[in-house]
């Protein structure tokens, strides 16, 4: 969009532009995304918020790491 647009009709045009493309057959949901900078690096702008690498440990090992300690929570308190 224009960078003078106003935001109303900015969003009314994203807004008919989402529906047009949710009535299509194949289409269940759309999101549109509407900006005023089109020469902008998209990977900078959608880059993740966090390192998703991180700790280098899967969900589930870090799940079954929570489930632990919790249950030597309870094994403690029950010992008192």
């Amino acid at each position: 969009m224009d960078p003078e647009t106003k935001l109303r009709e900015s969003h009314d045009v994203s807004q008919a532009l989402q529906r047009k493309l949710e009535g299509l057959a194949d289409v269940e949901r759309a999101f549109v995304h509407v900006d005023y900078d089109y020469e902008h690096d998209i990977n900078e702008e959608h880059r993740p918020l966090y390192d998703i690498g991180g700790t280098g440990h899967s969900i589930r090992a870090l799940v079954k790491r929570i489930f632990a300690k919790g249950k030597r929570q309870t094994r403690d308190e029950t010992t008192l």
